[in-house]
């Protein structure tokens, strides 16, 4: 598996966590994250083994997966208050979305709601991780 390291190290680290992330190259999922004080981390660069930390898992099911990236659009609701216009197309989107697809909902960038032949649309990014061998090259992202 390829996959990606970074090393957040802030300026002063005697009273604030050094994070190391791994993430999945294929998947663009996080595998893990580690979570070190300033003395744990300085352990670590003198090779001691066996040092305490805080390890959190990514979502293991996605790793290893292609991720598949591809455009959902579903008609709104025209008479949506322009105030709860993001909250209506979160409940739509959710409700037009296939099956093994995760909508993004976030509705905030120029061209997600636009109007066609008279009536009224939102559209979002959905996102699915499949295996390597069922992806389709034109929607699959490295």
């Amino acid at each position: 598996m390829k996959g990606k390291l970074t090393i957040k190290i802030p300026h002063h680290f005697d009273d604030n966590d050094v994070e190391i992330t791994l993430c999945d190259s294929i998947s663009s999922t996080t595998v893990c994250t580690i979570k070190l004080d300033g003395k744990e981390f300085l352990r670590c660069l003198g090779r001691l083994a066996n040092t305490p930390c805080e390890v959190s898992y990514g979502l293991l099911d996605r790793v290893g997966r292609a991720l598949e990236l591809d455009t959902l659009v579903f008609p709104m609701d025209e008479k949506a208050k322009w105030s709860e216009k993001e909250d209506v197309a979160r409940a739509l989107a959710e409700e037009h979305c296939p099956d093994g697809w995760v909508c993004d909902h976030y509705y905030s960038k120029q061209g997600s709601f636009f109007w066609k032949d008279g009536k009224y649309y939102g559209k979002t990014t959905i996102r699915r991780w499949v295996a390597l061998q069922q992806c389709t090259e034109e929607k699959h992202l490295t």
